[in-house]
């Protein structure tokens, strides 16, 4: 059998963002090809991706005690609200 080290979720996040052009559309299956990877992969890696990116960001800071991080959600925006009916 080989001896293939499976990839790390980086490594697959990385082939994903280098195989996406940026100036045209493209399928999963043309970007699983130029990627290498299988195209359920591709799929479910790319909707996650794209779910993450609708989300409020995620804020790093320094740890009050100096500790490492710590993290926070930013605040999400508000909704619009509808013009009053007269």
């Amino acid at each position: 059998m080989g001896s293939r080290k499976r990839a790390t979720s980086q490594d697959i996040i990385e082939d994903i963002m280098e195989a996406l052009p940026v100036r045209r559309d493209t399928t999963v299956q043309a970007i699983a090809r130029d990627s290498g990877l299988a195209w359920e992969t591709v799929d479910r890696w790319l909707r996650l991706m794209v779910r993450i990116q609708e989300l409020p960001r995620i804020l790093p800071s320094k740890s009050p005690l100096g500790r490492g991080e710590v993290y926070r959600r930013d605040r999400a925006p508000y909704p619009k609200r509808r013009a009053e009916a007269a």
